[in-house]
């Protein structure tokens, strides 16, 4: 189904990154119209920057063992996220985390994945 393709998605992305949660001050109408001020918390997604961490990841959260050729899809989507590029970076800076925002992951049923960018 739709929904059990998207679980598996964000179960992929999720081996990327780890989540920071912050909180913030909003401004909210209340029911009688009046403004105030609220706590609201949220996450910040951070990248993973060590890859064998995200291979024990994917092993985890995909429930498969880890092969060469996964590894290698996780270094290609690595790349594409931190430098805008699967080759890798070839000497550019990286790009900021918050990128990794534009690739979509697809896992196929047999326990690999294809990376298609948004």
């Amino acid at each position: 189904t739709a929904a059990a393709f998207k679980s598996r998605v964000c179960l992929f992305a999720d081996c990327f990154v780890t989540y920071t949660e912050r909180i913030r001050t909003v401004s909210t109408t209340d029911e009688d119209g009046n403004e105030v001020e609220t706590e609201e918390s949220y996450r910040i997604p951070q990248l993973v920057e060590d890859l064998s961490q995200v291979y024990e990841n994917i092993q985890t959260a995909m429930g498969v063992t880890v092969t060469p050729s996964h590894q290698a899809n996780a270094g290609s989507v690595y790349n594409l996220v931190v430098y805008g590029s699967a080759a890798g970076g070839s000497g550019k800076a990286p790009r900021r985390a918050d990128a990794f925002r534009g690739a979509l992951f697809v896992p196929n049923f047999r326990g690999s994945f294809k990376l298609t960018v948004i």
